[in-house]
């Protein structure tokens, strides 16, 4: 046996830590797992895989003595077998490009008469092989000037001599950028030539169309999918995405901007699938998606569609022109639609530097030549409203306000609501109140707020002529803290109970809670608190004793007529 021999079989035994025969039998087991893993028909290997079989003819692993020399009738076997271990790592360590390459070449010498360098060259570039993506049959045609049928019939004929070489070789360095394609879901696919050429896996470049064809054209599952709204992402992903980009896009559309961890916590199955950087990566892959501040928890994703944000900020203003930032954040906050979420101010301006018609200078937000004229950005009310502060404000008194508004076909319950929601207004002082980011003195509001007149509550009772009980009460500052107010003492028995409590009458009334009578009334606190009362209004409850339904009104002295 000569050095060169002796060498690799050292080189065996050393590589598997194994001792005399039985070592020998593990590695030839282990080669034959891989022959049929891969199939005995890779062109690089049939001798070798002919040397694996001679080993199993001679029944190695019966002869104790199969090392003992030169002499022996397996030596050269062996030797066989020491160099398929190593042929397996050479291949095992191919790039790609190597690989693509090895095997190409390999089987074009199967049909080497019919398939010269130029006819392998279309092969490369109707199968993507050339790491572009796959060409269609004309601009193959176009390229080599032949005509399609004909680029047809040499690239099918390709496929059906080299189909089963394919996919009966060994391509690791395929499997591998596979794999890798996988572990860095979720990408976009125009990121998958960067991130195989980083990982040292290729060394040209390879589109994510070429990858899927070529792991195709051997015969390779691929363990990843393509989802429309982010990219290249594995199948166990793509429900627990899908869902967390519909969450993005409605908390965007309903409050203007979402939250990574509310988004994470609502969406994410239960099995794991998606972790929460994974889904990071997901949303940021989105088409117009921005972060909003440095913490990374706050988004944005630009749409055509105006968001609930868009249009409470617009609204502020176009009539503020300029505010600052925590006054504003105040008035996006009175919106019944936001339900008080007030986000934070660091968030808030970065989306108004961010939106194309603002400025943020400190901590003051200026509107630019895009900014709409507030009488483009309202309509309504709220327009009505605006208007009579602009001519006699830009700060009132609430029933001022309320009589001229109403003396211009506003109705008094709607007036009520968006005194109550409006970004556009802000109370400035006991009963008055303009438009937010209005420059006033405190003089001029202290003029405004009317004193109280220390009277009682309760100021008047009665019943209607459709048989209903009536109680109207001019609120105190006690009263508007307490939510309690009283019922005469001649009513005491026939009000007592409970009642179902609705603001409104007919059919525009709205149910507010429930109302508790026992001499006085309970119940009234959720309304109280919620801003749409205050001291010196005047509130008139009418109370169906056969429905046992209460209706509360808020208006002024005349609600205690009758």
């Amino acid at each position: 046996m000569s050095d060169y021999e002796k060498e690799h079989i050292n080189q065996l035994r050393g590589r598997e830590r194994l001792r005399g025969l039985a070592g020998t039998s593990l590695v030839v087991a282990q080669l034959r797992g891989y022959l049929t893993t891969i199939g005995r028909q890779d062109l690089r290997l049939r001798g070798f895989a002919d040397r694996l079989a001679e080993l199993e003819a001679i029944g190695l692993g019966d002869e104790p003595e199969v090392f003992a020399g030169s002499g022996d009738p397996a030596a050269e076997s062996v030797v066989g077998l020491a160099m398929l271990l190593l042929e397996f790592e050479r291949i095992e360590n191919l790039t790609l490009d190597e690989e693509l390459d090895e095997l190409i070449r390999a089987c074009s010498s199967v049909d080497h008469w019919f398939f010269t360098p130029e006819r392998m060259e279309m092969f490369r570039m109707r199968y993507g092989l050339n790491g572009k993506p796959p060409a269609t049959l004309e601009a193959v045609g176009q390229s080599v000037g032949l005509t399609r049928e004909r680029v047809r019939q040499i690239t099918d004929r390709g496929l059906k001599n080299f189909n089963h070489l394919f996919r009966s070789s060994a391509a690791p360095a395929l499997e591998r950028a596979l794999n890798l394609i996988a572990d860095s879901a979720p990408c976009r696919p125009e990121d998958v030539p960067d991130i195989l050429i980083a990982s040292g896996i290729a060394e040209r470049s390879y589109s994510f169309e070429s990858i899927d064809s070529i792991a195709c054209l051997f015969g390779r599952d691929v363990p990843f999918t393509v989802d429309q709204n982010v990219g290249v992402i594995r199948p166990e992903m793509r429900e627990g995405i899908a869902r967390a980009v519909r969450s993005a896009r409605k908390s965007v559309e309903h409050v203007g901007v979402g939250n990574i961890s509310d988004v994470y916590s609502e969406c994410v199955l239960d099995d794991g699938s998606v972790g929460e950087d994974e889904l990071r990566a997901a949303l940021e892959l989105l088409e117009r998606f921005e972060w909003l501040g440095n913490e990374f928890e706050y988004f944005l994703i630009r749409t055509p569609k105006r968001n609930r944000l868009v249009n409470q900020i617009t609204k502020v203003m176009s009539v503020a022109g300029s505010i600052e930032i925590g006054e504003l954040r105040d008035g996006i906050s009175r919106h019944y639609r936001m339900a008080g979420l007030r986000h934070p101010t660091a968030v808030l301006s970065e989306w108004c530097e961010k939106s194309g018609f603002l400025r943020v200078d400190g901590s003051r937000v200026i509107g630019l030549d895009g900014l709409p004229d507030w009488s483009e950005a309202l309509d309504g009310i709220e327009l009505t409203l605006a208007e009579i502060l602009f001519d006699s404000g830009p700060i009132m008194r609430k029933t001022d306000l309320m009589e001229e508004a109403m003396a211009r076909g506003c109705n008094e319950n709607s007036l009520g609501v968006y005194l109550t929601y409006s970004p556009i207004l802000k109370q400035f002082a006991r009963g008055v109140w303009g438009l937010r980011g209005a420059e006033t003195s405190a003089a001029k509001i202290e003029a405004l707020v009317s004193p109280l007149e220390k009277a009682k509550v309760l100021k008047g009772w009665g019943w209607t002529s459709s048989g209903r009980v009536w109680t109207c009460h001019r609120l105190s500052n006690a009263a508007v803290r307490s939510a309690v107010l009283t019922t005469p003492v001649g009513f005491h028995e026939v009000l007592r109970g409970k009642y179902e409590l609705f603001e409104g009458r007919g059919q525009a009334k709205t149910k507010i809670g429930d109302l508790v009578v026992q001499g006085q009334m309970w119940g009234l606190s959720p309304f109280f608190s919620s801003g749409r009362v205050e001291a010196g209004d005047w509130v008139r409850i009418e109370y169906d004793l056969t429905e046992r339904t209460a209706e509360l009104r808020i208006g002024g002295e005349e609600l205690a007529l009758g």
